[in-house]
Order: C-alpha cells, then structure tokens, then sequence
C-alpha cells in the first residue's frame, strides 16, 4: 500500500493536535516497543504524557506508513533528568495515538 498523504502537517498542527488527543490518556496506543524503551531510560508513562500535552513538534511530520497517518517527534525538557523525546503517530481517520519513545 502507497501512503497518499497529500499537502502535510506543519510542525505547529501537529503539536495541537497531540496536545488535544493527549488530554485523555484513553487516546493514546503504547506500543511494546515504546514500555521496552520508557523501562529502560527511566521514563514513567506520566513524563511520556506530560510531553505529548505540553511538548514542542520542532521538526515538519513525516509521511508515515499508513493513508493519513503522520509521525513526529515531540519533546519537552524534565527535570532531573534529560530532554524527553516521544516519537508519535498520529492517524487521522482514527482518533487515537500511537507513541514509540
């Protein structure tokens, strides 16, 4: 299957749409991939929503595997600890995310 994804998603929609989808957790999909690398860096599933509601998208999303479906990294600095950067899908036709850390 061919991504269609036509136009895109500036850095600053995307970051509005995460902080919107991000106010309940019950929107948001953790892969196994992300709890894997949350466990080992030290990173609670809180400090990986505190970033998608309050973090910064620097980078233009990126076309991703799927029809409507945009991945980007957002991150926010934590105290105590370095910069937290979560690597997110978003999918348009669905509703929910889909978060990589």
């Amino acid at each position: 299957m061919t991504n269609k994804n036509k136009g895109g998603m500036s850095p600053k929609m995307a970051e509005a749409e995460l902080h919107r989808r991000a106010i309940n957790s019950a929107n948001i999909i953790w892969t196994d991939h992300a709890r894997e690398r949350m466990e080992e860096r030290g990173i609670t599933s809180q400090d990986a929503l505190r970033v998608l509601r309050k973090g910064t998208v620097a980078d233009k999303p990126t076309s991703g595997k799927q029809d409507g479906e945009w991945v980007c990294k957002i991150v926010k600095p934590t105290l105590g600890i370095r910069d937290v950067g979560v690597i997110t899908a978003i999918l348009l036709a669905m509703f929910p995310l889909t978060v990589d850390v």
